[in-house]
């Protein structure tokens, strides 16, 4: 018969050992220690400032003005860019162009932070920059009555 001590060693000064080992010998281990740093003392929290800044209070009336100047001031642009272009083929793809930076302005930045990364809002921009492209391309006259 095979002694089963001789077999196993176990070594409760391991982390990991100990972490999945809930009974030896008849004998309870779990809940397990905590690990040596969660058991250093805790700091104290820094003291509050003496002069706390009073939060500074939003106009949401100058907020939505101001949103309101920049889109007129942007299709403005456009309107002035429409009557400067004598091609009215340049105009159609620089106005889909633009629309496009527009629609993957606030589609992507309007994305909570916790659910993009900076780099993938960018990246899922500069895509959706090159599907309208494909798009405009695919509109061009290769493919006669194509959906684009």
């Amino acid at each position: 018969m095979v002694n089963k001590q001789s077999l196993f060693e176990i070594n409760l000064n391991d982390e990991v050992l100990r972490g999945s080992i809930v009974t030896k010998d008849g004998e309870l281990l779990w809940p397990n220690p905590n690990p040596p740093k969660l058991d250093a003392p805790k700091t104290k929290p820094a003291p509050p400032a003496k002069h706390a800044t009073a939060p500074v209070e939003t106009n949401l009336f100058r907020k939505t003005l101001n949103s309101a100047v920049g889109i007129a001031v942007g299709l403005s642009a456009v309107l002035g860019f429409g009557l400067a272009v004598p091609d009215p083929a340049l105009l159609s793809m620089a106005s889909i162009f633009s629309l496009s930076l527009i629609a993957g302005y606030f589609s992507v930045w309007g994305v909570t932070p916790a659910l993009h990364t900076p780099l993938m809002s960018i990246t899922n921009a500069i895509s959706g920059i090159t599907a309208v492209g494909g798009l405009l391309i695919l509109g061009g006259g290769y493919f006669p009555h194509s959906f684009p």
